[in-house]
């Protein structure tokens, strides 16, 4: 597969990330015809993440 020039620009910006995001560690990446995948790792340690910190817009039951 080739990328067209819009898919050119997705391994760019992917390994940018750690330039603006200094506490996240990049992975893998794959860029196909239609989606972007990409492993990432968060890794501040000082701030606790998981499942019950990441809402994504619903609400946890209590």
């Amino acid at each position: 597969m080739y990328l067209s020039q819009f898919g050119e620009i997705v391994p760019s910006c992917w390994r940018e990330l750690i330039d603006h995001y200094p506490r996240v560690e990049l992975d893998a990446f794959i860029v196909m015809q239609t989606m972007f995948t990409g492993v990432l790792f968060l890794t501040d340690i000082d701030y606790p993440v998981g499942a019950d910190l990441v809402r994504a817009g619903f609400k946890l039951a209590p």
